[in-house]
């Protein structure tokens, strides 16, 4: 992880023009050069909740505990949903688009939409659509650990599965829905 550590080197086969050097002591600060190793795979959002959920591994290694918030890790310039291919909106571009970003566990983080936010994915024309198809648009480095190195996962397009949708089906008793594959 990187920080002030205490050194002590003894037997170095090194000197100055006028003595031998056998020993070096002292505070070294060492700086974490290594990118954390995360991978979005899938993407759910609740419109009941609020909440867009990234599925995937790695999320352990943001130098974050479970139930801590990652919302300073998040470039939001990275993350943008189309709606049906119509409508791009890119996080970055809207005032506090997220309330709460939570590390839930190393393969779940989820993101807590703002007022704002939501007006903006919810409003924006064809979302809801029947039939539709929002993907997020998710860029290289949308995620960085806690000593800034920005994470190894690569430019993606990933579906976003609208949970509502498919528990309103799931919970139809009519018989009237039906879902062919």
């Amino acid at each position: 992880e990187g920080g002030e550590f205490f050194v002590k080197i003894d037997g170095l086969p090194i000197s100055t023009q006028d003595t031998a050097v056998s020993s070096i002591q002292g505070l070294v600060n060492i700086k974490d050069l290594v990118s954390p190793n995360t991978i979005i795979s899938s993407v759910s959002y609740s419109s009941v909740n609020d909440q867009l959920t990234l599925l995937g591994s790695g999320f352990d290694e943001l130098g974050v505990t479970s139930g801590g918030s990652v919302l300073s890790l998040l470039d939001l310039s990275k993350l943008t949903w189309s709606v049906n291919g119509s409508s791009d909106i890119n996080f970055s571009s809207l005032t506090s688009p997220i309330d709460a970003a939570t590390l839930v566990n190393a393969s779940r983080i989820t993101l807590d939409l703002s007022a704002a936010g939501v007006a903006a994915i919810e409003g924006a024309v064809g979302f809801g659509t029947t039939g539709g198809s929002d993907i997020l648009k998710i860029s290289a480095g949308l995620l960085k650990d806690s000593a800034a190195n920005p994470s190894t996962d690569s430019d993606k397009l990933v579906e976003i599965v609208m949970i509502d949708e498919r528990i309103k089906i799931s919970t139809d008793t009519l018989g009237d829905n039906s879902v062919t594959d």
